[in-house]
């Protein structure tokens, strides 16, 4: 009877491989470091680099360097036994790598300057003696840092300027990257054109600045008006704004007006109003015949609605026999020369004799038309009478 071939004894390290091969996931694929491309990041702001393994496998720690090549320098070690807050202090891990079955070994550094901006590489090591020996790297990821702009400096004209005059504004940014950014001028709510708007340097920079300059005309209106530049870049949420207020470099001069009327006995009121004037900072001063007769400092100016400023000023004046007296209203506003209205107050009535009664003046005139008008009616009955008399004479000589 034939005998069976005898099998042949397997050897328990052959037969415990397949099953460590199965619980160790190695299954023959290659292991793969996933990392993103390019990552932008803000100056003084934190910024994640992700990086996931496929596999445990092989077994060793994972490390971050900045840079390729003998040079590059070592950002974050996952490896045991290392002190991490003390060897990399701007750097820490995402997730927590000593959890089993962790694959996730994303890294982030905190407060970004432009000086970090560079390629970051996650890289798998295997166990070594005396060194590890690296196995795998990611493609690299480029960290963009992008910086803020500064926030706006708003030039404007240094002193103040009169209405119908072009006055110009500058407005600048600095320090911001990358370069597209985009500025524009407002009055009002209203664009205004930007003029002679220039990004610099022209060329590649870690680094940008921007100017920009528009023009104003000014009107009288322009009291409570607003010029706005805005600046808009990738790295703001909100757009800067700077803001000038042209009440503060417009002046506005006033204008004058005199008028006079008579009022009880020989005064005469003569009334000074000086209109529509900004700044209101304002001295009213008069002058009879050249020579102060009055100045008055505690004025105070009634704000209008476009916000310039008005106020009255009154003097009164004591009429005298044969005497014109030429008065003047003088006026210093905001610091500028006197500006003035004068008008010769005249007077033709006589004075009162002392002791007599007499009709003068304004009286004389109210008068004269009235006796015109009753010596016409006197003149016509007159006229009739003498008719009558001539007609009646004539009939009785015919009878």
């Amino acid at each position: 009877m034939p005998t069976s071939a005898a099998q042949p004894c397997l050897s328990l390290p052959s037969l415990l491989l397949p099953l460590l091969l199965g619980l160790t996931g190695v299954t023959g694929e290659e292991l793969t470091v996933t990392q993103p491309k390019r990552v932008l990041a803000t100056a003084g702001e934190a910024v994640t680099l992700p990086c996931v393994m496929s596999s445990l496998q092989p077994l060793g720690p994972t490390q971050w360097f900045r840079g390729t090549g003998p040079n590059r320098q070592l950002v974050y070690s996952f490896k045991g036994g290392l002190d991490p807050i003390r060897l990399f202090p701007r750097v820490r891990n995402v997730t927590d790598s000593t959890k089993r079955g962790n694959l996730d070994f994303s890294i982030r550094i905190i407060n970004i300057t432009l000086a970090d901006d560079d390629t970051y590489f996650c890289v798998k090591f295997t166990k070594g003696s005396p060194d590890d020996v690296e196995f795998k790297s990611g493609v690299g990821t480029q960290v963009t840092v992008s910086t803020k702009p500064s926030a706006i400096m708003l030039l404007g004209p240094t002193a103040r300027t009169t209405p119908g005059q072009t006055v110009n504004f500058t407005c600048e940014s600095h320090g911001f990257f990358p370069r597209d950014v985009t500025l524009k001028w407002f009055k009002n709510g209203n664009e205004l054109p930007a003029l002679q708007t220039k990004v610099v340097p022209p060329g590649n920079s870690i680094s940008y600045n921007i100017s920009s300059r528009t023009q104003v005309l000014l009107t009288p209106e322009d009291v409570h008006s607003k010029i706005i530049c805005v600046v808009a870049h990738i790295t703001l949420r909100d757009s800067l704004l700077a803001t000038a207020n042209l009440s503060e470099i417009i002046r506005v001069p006033p204008t004058l007006e005199l008028t006079r009327f008579p009022v009880e006995g020989n005064q005469v009121n003569i009334t000074c109003q000086v209109k529509k004037f900004y700044p209101k900072s304002l001295q009213l001063t008069w002058l009879e015949n050249g020579s102060v007769s009055q100045i008055d400092s505690a004025l105070i100016p009634i704000e209008d609605r476009d916000g310039t400023y008005s106020l009255k000023s009154w003097t009164l004046v004591n009429s005298s026999a044969y005497k014109e007296d030429m008065l003047t209203c003088q006026v210093v506003h905001d610091g500028q020369p006197a500006v003035s209205i004068n008008k010769a107050q005249k007077v033709t009535t006589p004075l009162k004799d002392q002791g007599t009664e007499s009709t003068s003046g304004p009286c004389l005139e109210l008068w004269t038309p009235l006796l015109l008008f009753g010596g016409l009616l006197l003149g016509l009955k007159v006229l009739l009478v003498v008719g009558v008399s001539v007609i009646y004479v004539y009939r009785k000589q015919r009878a």
